[in-house]
């Protein structure tokens, strides 16, 4: 009985996860989410860092259908622009359908302080909608 309640304890967590995943690259979804290691446009959404390396102009968009309803489906579109002090980011990622929907809008600036050293920063806003309720926004930074 002892182990069975340990067991409820420990595993009760992994299935109580209630908040939305924002979707990131399909490169990060094949290594379980471990998108702290990844470089370029993609890590422009959770590690700024990343795209400090980039050279060129990039822009990426994905769209990730949950359970076979449109009214799920989470979007993004992200963008990398080197300049000459660094390179500058932005997210915009969207979960939901009319009635509900989730935003988060974000800004990003990363710099190669070393070959093998790399320093970022963000600025995101969550935004959420409800229909026939207040908006509810708040702003986070990395």
């Amino acid at each position: 009985m002892k182990s069975v309640f340990y067991y409820i304890i420990l595993c009760f967590p992994l299935f109580s996860f209630g908040q939305n995943d924002f979707l990131n690259s399909a490169q990060s979804l094949g290594i379980a989410d471990c998108y702290t290691t990844q470089k370029g446009i993609w890590s422009t959404t959770t590690n700024p860092a990343g795209g400090a390396n980039s050279k060129n102009i990039s822009f990426g968009i994905g769209v990730k259908n949950n359970f076979g309803l449109s009214e799920l489906n989470t979007k993004i579109a992200v963008g990398l622009i080197p300049a000459n002090s660094g390179v500058f980011g932005f997210s915009v990622q969207q979960y939901g359908f009319n009635q509900y929907n989730e935003n988060k809008f974000g800004l990003s600036f990363a710099k190669q302080l070393s070959k093998t050293f790399n320093s970022g920063i963000k600025i995101d806003y969550y935004n959420t909608h409800i229909q026939n309720h207040e908006n509810t926004g708040f702003v986070t930074k990395v």
